[in-house]
């Protein structure tokens, strides 16, 4: 009997099933292609473009946060390794993962050598004409945390045997769209409509597309990755932005002041009662006096300010809703209420850990798995690149910890200064002394210690 492609015999032990035909295809991608055909674009619906104009382009909010994590991350530069052991590559890919920075630095050191200079770091400073290191990051991650998909294009030398790459391009993401092929060939070409009606399509073996989890199965829907869930907040925040523009700039009489009975006031006796009122009561000077009038008076509100209409406070809680979707802690973009941090280093370090380095990692990923190839293929080499940790001064706290300890261990006999030196990642010092275990003078063996009577 065949179960979900697999043979159930009496022993009551799995066999995989043989392959046919049927079996190659993926039914997803096939009932894609009965319900609409091959060669189709697959319409996204998002709208990205409103997220770009709307959101980032138009909210302080959103671009402030966004402007913060790509930024910081383009700060964060790259070295390049030669691999010297691809088990402890895996090793020290699994521990980047759980962000162990001691079992992260044994590793690397085991596995990778670092180079002095490599063609890949001369293609990131310079990715095509216009474009630098920094301008290369902001673009990727930009995208990536905005509409959940970046592409990065690769421009190979024309005739050369090994495909180097000569150029990469960010494309916009925002009008991006994916041509479906058939159920083999998932994705037959990326393609943008330009502005003069032109048509332009990109190879799917030349493009890699950075994409989020999407767990939406509508049709042909799950091949975008999905965009961070902001239109109710940013609609809320546009339009409070938007209330309060108007109430600045329409800005007229506060009030209405008028006799309060039948009697009527002639247009004389308003405009004396008026400059009366703006001699002994305008000003900052007069603020807080008294006004005794001879009779009674009414007085109509005509508008309520900002603070009555709590817009700073809604603005407040747009933009801590926000920082929840995109992942960045309140006290990073200078709001204590909310954070879960009692102080800046300890936010700015998470900040570090847990939002831009999986960016950075994200990166490497597509680096080394899209771009490297070429590069090891015509040196006859396998080169690795990866975070320059030494860039992000956040993390150096995990190292002097790691000092410390080591120091102590050093001090109790526990391990040699060189063996200390090497998960330090310092150079390994080769004296005698340095090989040898020590302990600090005036320990004693417990056995030696007598009782007092």
């Amino acid at each position: 009997m065949n179960i979900l492609g697999y043979k159930i015999i009496k022993q009551k032990t799995f066999v995989k099933a043989a392959n046919t035909k049927e079996d190659n295809v993926n039914k997803l991608y096939e009932s894609l292609v009965r319900y609409f055909g091959k060669d189709q674009i697959i319409w996204n619906r998002n709208d990205f473009q409103g997220i770009v104009e709307n959101g980032y382009l138009f909210n302080p909010d959103l671009y402030a946060i966004v402007n913060k994590i790509i930024s910081t991350a383009s700060k964060v530069w790259w070295q390049v390794y030669e691999v010297r052991d691809t088990k402890s590559l895996q090793k020290y890919k699994m521990y980047q993962k759980s962000q162990s920075f001691e079992a992260m630095q044994e590793y690397q050191r085991k596995s990778l050598e670092p180079v002095e200079s490599h063609p890949m770091l001369d293609l990131l400073l310079k990715p095509q004409q216009g474009m630098n290191a920094t301008l290369l990051d902001q673009n990727i991650l930009g995208f990536y945390c905005l509409l959940g998909n970046s592409y990065l294009n690769k421009v190979t030398i024309s005739g050369d045997k090994y495909n180097t790459i000569g150029e990469l391009q960010v494309l916009p993401a925002y009008l991006v769209k994916i041509i479906f092929g058939d159920s083999k060939n998932i994705v037959k070409a990326y393609t943008i409509d330009s502005w003069n009606d032109v048509r332009y399509n990109f190879e799917p073996e030349n493009v890699y597309h950075f994409k989020t989890f999407n767990p939406d199965y509508g049709v042909g829907q799950w091949m975008y990755g999905a965009a961070p869930s902001l239109s109710n907040v940013l609609t809320k925040s546009n339009k409070s932005y938007e209330a309060a523009v108007a109430l600045i700039s329409n800005l007229g009489a506060m009030g209405l002041l008028s006799v309060g009975n039948d009697d009527t006031m002639s247009t004389e006796t308003a405009k004396l009662l008026k400059d009366k009122y703006y001699e002994e009561y305008g000003g900052s000077k007069n603020r807080g006096k008294i006004m005794i009038v001879g009779q009674k008076m009414d007085y109509v509100n005509m508008a309520q300010s900002i603070t009555d209409l709590n817009l700073i406070e809604g603005q407040k809680e747009d933009l801590l809703t926000m920082c929840r979707v995109m992942q960045v802690d309140s006290r990073i973009m200078g709001h204590v209420e909310g954070s879960t941090f009692s102080n800046m280093q300890e936010a700015r370090k998470d900040f570090i850990a847990n939002r831009i380095l999986p960016l950075k990692y994200m990166q490497a990923e597509c680096y080394n798995d899209f771009v490297m190839p070429s590069f090891n293929a015509a040196m006859g080499k396998q080169f690795y690149i990866d975070v320059d940790f030494d860039t992000m001064p956040e993390l150096a706290d995990d190292k002097e910890t790691l000092s410390l300890r080591l120091q102590n261990e050093v001090k109790s006999g526990i391990i040699t200064p060189a063996m200390a030196a090497e998960k330090l990642g310092y150079e390994v010092p080769t004296t005698p002394e340095a090989n040898q275990l020590w302990i600090s003078n005036g320990l004693k063996p417990m056995k030696i210690i007598t009782p007092k009577e």
